[in-house]
């Protein structure tokens, strides 16, 4: 078919019936597959044969009518006909769009087009007719229209001209003919126009049957093949429908694989009925290692749902439409994402997406199935993200075991596989028939005892090896098994494709060397393809016709949907030309890794670290590889590590780092592609920050660019939990700024390296040292500083911000509490003026602003400004979790704390427990001293709110996993790690206390108040009114045991909450002691 057809047109026809008086009559068809040819049941009225024309070419084919149905009355129900072309030598035109059913959602209207031949179309010579043109209308369909009619109303943008006057042309509608056109909707077929009768119209009203009702008529179904119907929302959401296979190794691809589903009943029957299980919103993972056939089992399910009227699909890694569209479904879905560990951001967007669409408690259900090779690190880190996930329901996750673990059942398999790629081999071109009386049953399958063969993969390659042995024999066969033998068939492919495209003369060397270079370096595009050659030097003194013969003989082979060539697959077989080609042609991978940018770098790097699981002298090579050439590997190969974890790519960033690169610019450029917040890249991160401040120490004249290093440097350091090198380091960049005049209006970086001197200041515990340096931010702000920019009112507010949180830690807490609301309000404005400004900004600000109220005692108010800043915070959380999961645990905490001060204990629980998990959560990835002692801070939170409960033993587990972590953190007896110590084993004194375990409530206290002596010696007093409380909990589990020296300690704890004006702790000791006066 001609390229200059646009696709929307390509598969029209004309139809023609012969009327009462011989004359025909014209209307229009939908080609279909199988021959089969759609059009409009009034069309073909009271006739059992029509004709049909091809818009490309004229050819005219006979057709029988195999199914007719027309609803009366007239424009409601199904009007439609299926026409089946008489000659079986008939051959789809070249060049057709695929077809696919489709079905409107229920959200808004629908653009729709559809190419036809009505009669205002019609063309006259000497004013007679001489032939219809094609009408290509466009409009809309509102999904609420024509309800009762059971029909779609078409809005037409663009109505064709009256009919011209003359013989015949009495009493037609402008539209007639138009009937039998498929209405497409971005691709998909999503109707069929029938013109209800209107002479008259200028053109406002066409109306289509639905597709749905097409295909819900059992006998048009069963013609059609039941083809599987999806919303039009999800079209550009979805996998386009897959290519065929073009080569052998193609059939084994899972998404058109001709193996029947075999051997899985129990496990397709579970997934059935986890799909139609009660329930909105539901998910699941299924892992196996590749080629154990995750893929094939999801295809399977998805062709089952489907046929069950369910929305089903792959998601597409780069979908055209936004994911959202996804919440306007008229049906079921079942969404299958392949690849998961690869699509962090995407799944996350769906799950926040699916999570929200449940939370209304309307509309159809949604089932998420994820396929990944394991539940590893990356599965962590999305249960961590997503609310939805923190407690994943038990059988969330799923292995998907062996096909064949039972030797005894592998050569049922074998025969079934063989079966069903023989008759899909015979499709394939280039290959000759098969001999006559050959039965795939006589392909003898080898000795399939080995446990590679419990595989599907292993299992299914095999079968078409052997098939392919057997039609077609290889020479020297006998030396390769498995996936060499495969790729020997593969070869000899090869050789009988080439001669088409030119290059008929290249070695068989040379074209796997060609498929590796596809293979590792996708291309999108033809020019890109043949940019890509040349580079590689494979063809190196080739012409440029064999250049370009050679791309189009891959694109063909080995094109998809994805780009211009995706590269031999399935992903094991692709990984074994790989590396077995490495071997041989060593030099290869140097010359293709200099070829694909950094956007592509990332496919080339993942399928090397795959291919070298088999290979393991791959990693040698990927090391050397990325060492070689650092700019664009190097970053990509960071970014790849926190993400997916190959174990060589650390090796290989270590070496990068050793070498004479990693002393220069480019490790600045490896700390940018350091997430914020990481596990496996935390030590790195510290020495790519040291070599970037190394690197800007030896520049001449750049104090500037040294003193934002050592900023750098101190954040990494203070994410290590180093916190006096952090210190150290800012320190250093201050006295690089310190004779600088600080103008906040200009110098922001210098504000920055202040504000981050402030807080390493404040992490070992010089609280009024970080106030002095929040004063000289203020003093360079100015009292009546009132710059317009949001930039300078930002930087105000976090100034403010930290000001408020330092004077607080120093116990100046009217002051904390005058800048905290003055933040708040500038917060306000800002947001206000710049809706777009980070939220998570006014979330700290509301945050910490209630924690001054909560110290002046304005319990109701701190729980509302709390409350606020978490509602920010959970949605933060869900949309970019690695920044804010952290900070919604501790507000949790905290407004944990503010409603158990309100008496709301209930509620207080729930959030001190949704904070824990939380942070047990984190800890997977960032198992880091930081992280450890707030999950011990947590779980001080959370024995208070379960004493208030009086769940007792709960309690005291709490108190005592608390104590063992700030134990581990204060080996080093570091002053405030013992002072943090003393806290956490008063509360367990008390929850011993309150269990009646007295004996060892007095040893738990005897140790806090030891330890608290410790800290306080060594300048690590814990903050606030807890060493008043140690010594008043010491004092309270004496009482009973030793009256004398308990009233000593209760009047010492006293005397430190009086000196605090901690007053409510100062009534508690008070109380006591005349108690323990009375009884004495």
């Amino acid at each position: 078919m001609s390229w200059t057809i646009p696709p929307v047109a390509r598969r029209v026809v004309e139809v023609y019936r012969t009327s009462d008086g011989g004359r025909y009559r014209i209307a229009t068809g939908h080609l279909l597959d199988d021959r089969l040819v759609l059009t409009a049941g009034h069309a073909v009225r009271g006739a059992t044969r029509a004709r049909i024309r091809l818009l490309d070419g004229g050819s005219v084919w006979d057709c029988s009518v195999v199914w007719r149905r027309y609803d009366s009355a007239a424009g409601t129900g199904v009007d439609a006909a299926l026409l089946r072309i008489d000659d079986g030598s008939f051959r789809e035109p070249v060049g057709l769009p695929p077809l696919v059913w489709g079905r409107l959602g229920t959200g808004a209207r629908r653009p729709v087009e559809a190419v036809g031949f009505p009669a205002g179309m019609r063309v006259c010579e000497e004013g007679a007719p001489a032939f219809r043109d094609t009408a290509h209308i466009t409009g809309h369909i509102a999904p609420g229209s024509r309800l009762k009619a059971g029909r779609h109303e078409i809005k037409v943008d663009n109505p064709v001209p009256a009919v011209v006057p003359g013989e015949g042309a009495g009493n037609v509608s402008r539209w007639g003919g138009m009937s039998g056109a498929g209405v497409t909707s971005g691709g998909l077929l999503v109707g069929l126009v029938v013109v209800d009768p209107d002479p008259g119209a200028a053109g406002g009203a066409l109306t289509a049957v639905p597709s749905t009702s097409l295909l819900e008529d059992e006998q048009a179904a069963a013609l059609l093949g039941r083809p599987r119907m999806n919303d039009v929302a999800l079209a550009g959401v979805l996998q386009p429908p897959p290519s065929p296979a073009r080569s052998p190794a193609g059939l084994l691809r899972a998404e058109v694989s001709p193996v029947g589903f075999h051997g899985r009943e129990s496990l397709m029957d579970g997934l059935v009925e986890w799909c139609q299980a009660p329930g909105l919103w539901s998910l699941k993972l299924l892992t196996a290692p590749g080629g154990q056939g995750k893929t094939r089992v999801a295809a399977e399910l998805v062709d089952r749902m489907a046929r069950r009227n369910w929305n089903t699909g792959f998601l597409d890694d780069d979908p055209d439409a936004d994911l959202s569209a996804l919440g306007e479904l008229s049906a079921p879905l079942l969404l299958v994402v392949d690849y998961a560990e690869t699509r962090l951001d995407q799944l996350l967007e769906l799950l926040r997406l699916f999570g929200t669409m449940a939370g209304t408690g309307v509309g159809p259900p949604v089932r998420l199935l994820m396929l990944a090779r394991s539940d590893g690190e990356w599965w962590q880190h999305v249960c961590r993200k997503s609310r939805a996930l923190r407690e994943p329901p038990p059988g969330t996750v799923e292995e998907l075991g062996p096909l064949a673990d039972d030797p005894a059942t592998r050569s049922e398999a074998f025969r079934h596989a063989v079966v069903g790629l023989a008759h899909a081999l015979a499709r394939l071109p280039e290959l000759h028939p098969a001999p006559p009386g050959f039965r795939p049953e006589s392909v003898t399958p080898p000795r399939l005892s080995d446990e590679r063969f419990a595989r599907a993969l292993e299992l299914h390659s095999t079968a078409l090896a052997s098939l392919l042995q057997h039609l077609f024999p290889v020479p020297a066969a006998s030396r390769g098994q498995g996936m060499e033998l495969l790729m020997r068939h593969e070869e000899a492919y090869w050789t009988r494709t080439v001669s088409a495209h030119r290059i008929g003369h290249l070695h068989t060397e040379t074209l796997r060397q060609l498929v590796v270079t596809a293979t590792l370096c996708r291309a999108r595009t033809p020019d890109e393809a043949r940019n890509l050659l040349e580079g590689s030097g494979i063809l190196r003194g080739e012409t440029a016709n064999t250049v370009l013969g050679a791309a189009m003989w891959l694109n063909e082979l080995y094109g998809g949907r994805d780009g211009y060539w995706v590269g031999l697959v399935p992903d094991l077989l692709g990984e074994h030309l790989v590396g077995t080609t490495a071997r041989a042609f060593p030099e290869l991978l140097s010359a293709l890794t200099e070829l694909p940018d950094a956007e592509r770098s990332g496919h080339l790097l993942r399928v090397l670290c795959r291919a070298g699981q088999s290979f393991p002298e791959l990693d040698e090579r990927i090391v050397g590889l990325i060492a070689g050439r650092p700019r664009p590997l190097a970053p990509v190969a960071v970014e790849l590590l926190a993400r997916e974890g190959y174990g060589v790519l650390g090796r290989a960033v270590d070496a990068v780092l050793d070498g004479p690169d990693g002393r220069g610019p480019l490790s600045a450029e490896l700390l940018a592609a350091v997430p914020r917040h990481t596990v496996v890249l935390a030590g790195r991160a510290v020495r790519m920050a040291e070599e970037t401040v190394a690197h800007a120490r030896g520049t001449a004249g750049a104090p500037r660019e040294l003193a934002s290093a050592l900023h750098a440097l101190a954040y990494r350091l203070a994410r290590a939990s180093r916190y006096p090198e952090a210190l150290e380091a800012c320190e250093e960049a201050v006295r690089l700024r310190g004779d600088d005049s600080l103008d906040a209006t200009v110098d922001a970086e210098f504000m920055d390296v202040l504000l981050g001197y402030g807080a390493r200041l404040d992490e070992v515990g010089r609280p009024h040292d970080a106030v002095a340096v929040g004063e000289r931010l203020l003093a360079a702000l100015g009292p009546g500083h009132r710059s317009d920019t949001p930039e300078d009112q930002g930087r105000r507010a976090t100034v403010l911000h930290q000001q408020a949180l330092w004077l607080y830690r120093a116990g100046r807490h009217d002051e904390a509490l005058a800048l905290g609301a003055a933040c708040v309000r500038l917060r306000e404005r800002l947001l206000r003026r710049e809706p777009g400004w980070p939220a998570v900004e006014m979330a700290d600000a509301r945050l910490h602003h209630a924690l001054y109220l909560h110290q002046d005692g304005r319990v109701a108010e701190a729980a509302e400004e709390t409350a606020r800043a978490v509602a920010i915070l959970r949605v933060l959380a869900q949309e970019h979790p690695d920044a804010y999961l952290v900070r919604l645990a501790e507000a949790l905490h905290n407004e944990a704390r503010t409603r158990a001060a309100l008496s709301e204990h209930g509620t207080a629980l729930g959030l001190a427990e949704e904070a824990v998990a939380i942070q047990r959560g984190l800890l997977d990835d960032d198992p880091a001293p930081s992280q450890l002692g707030l999950l011990a801070r947590l779980l001080s939170g959370l024995v208070s709110r379960l004493t208030a409960m009086r769940r007792l033993p709960d309690a005291l587990e709490a108190a005592t996993e608390a104590v063992r972590l700030r134990r581990a953190l204060a080996t080093d007896r570091d002053p405030r790690a013992v002072g943090e110590l003393a806290c956490v084993l008063a509360d367990l004194a008390l929850s011993l206390r309150r269990v009646g375990d007295d004996e060892r409530a007095v040893v738990a206290s005897e140790e806090s108040a030891v330890a608290l002596h410790e800290a306080t010696g060594g300048g690590g007093a814990p903050a606030g009114g807890e060493s008043a409380r140690i010594l008043c909990v010491h004092g309270l589990v004496l009482g009973s045991r030793d009256p004398e020296r308990a009233l000593k300690v209760l009047e010492e704890a006293a005397e430190v909450a009086r000196a605090g004006r901690h007053t409510v702790l100062l009534r508690r000791c008070l109380t006591e002691i005349e108690r323990l006066r009375a009884r004495s």
